[in-house]
């Protein structure tokens, strides 16, 4: 996510908590939320909100996204790694964990879950 993401981002969030943007706050929080998908935050964020009223910090819109992403990797089902890699313990949990960051992704909602 950009800055001009970022500042969208906190447009959503000063329209249920009248929070005042500015410059210093859009570079914080880009440097907080800057490697997670603007989606996904924006889900977070919306969630948040309608769960309850308090302010909302980058730390609960990374902890929205990882929730995000969890319900991904649960629905998605993954599939284990081929059976030639079990005797290869490094290779085998490569595959898993590439399985499983692809069923994270935003991506993977809109193609319905990584196999």
């Amino acid at each position: 996510m950009n800055a001009v993401e970022v500042g969208e981002l906190l447009g959503t969030c000063a329209a249920f908590d009248g929070r005042n943007e500015g410059d210093s706050v859009t570079l914080a929080w880009t440097k907080a939320l800057g490697h997670l998908d603007y989606a996904d935050c924006e889900q977070a964020v919306l969630d948040h909100y309608t769960a309850g009223g308090r302010w909302i910090m980058p730390s609960d819109v990374i902890a929205g996204v990882r929730a995000i992403q969890a319900q991904r990797i649960e629905r998605a089902r993954i599939q284990p790694p081929p059976p030639e890699l079990t005797d290869d313990g490094t290779a085998y949990v490569q595959a898993l964990r590439q399985a499983t960051f692809r069923a994270a992704s935003p991506q993977a909602a809109i193609e319905g879950g990584a196999r």
